[in-house]
């Protein structure tokens, strides 16, 4: 779903939304989106078994890598996103995730605010990926969405 020009926003993509990572039911969504590069958020990811999550820490040491795609503004895509990613925007700690604004840094240096799917858990004793970075053993393909739990 390309950004047509209309009004936008961004999403921080660090996990099963990324390109190539995407499982098959939402490959050509993701491949769809219009891509702006990659960036950063601080924060500590978390390997959750099929699936990664992450816990924000606007001051901590971690970096989570991801990239940035701007997406059009509609309802739909962002319920269609917040379905997948097992949101429930009318309580918005019942879920797995949540939907939170914050600051993506670029590589370039510059900012860019964005939407992140941030874990709502405690992630008790998972694995910290201290490199911040999803592993590319888990491509698309045979992967579901928190929703799902087969993530």
């Amino acid at each position: 779903m390309r950004y047509r020009g209309g009004v936008s926003e961004r999403l921080f993509a660090y996990g099963t939304l990324r390109r190539g990572f995407a499982p098959d039911a939402l490959a050509g969504l993701v491949a769809g989106f219009d891509w702006e590069g990659e960036a950063s958020v601080r924060g500590r990811l978390y390997d959750l078994g099929a699936y990664p999550g992450v816990v924000l820490d606007p001051t901590g040491e971690y970096r989570v890598q991801g990239e940035v795609a701007r997406l059009d503004a509609e309802a739909a895509l962002w319920e269609l996103l917040d379905r997948y990613e097992g949101v429930d925007p009318r309580h918005p700690g019942a879920g797995l995730f949540r939907r939170v604004r914050c600051e993506a840094q670029r590589t370039d240096g510059g900012f860019a605010r964005v939407w992140l799917y941030e874990y709502a858990r405690d992630p008790g004793g998972a694995a910290l990926l201290a490199d911040g970075r999803y592993p590319r053993a888990r491509r698309r393909g045979t992967l579901g969405g928190p929703a799902g739990r087969t993530r």
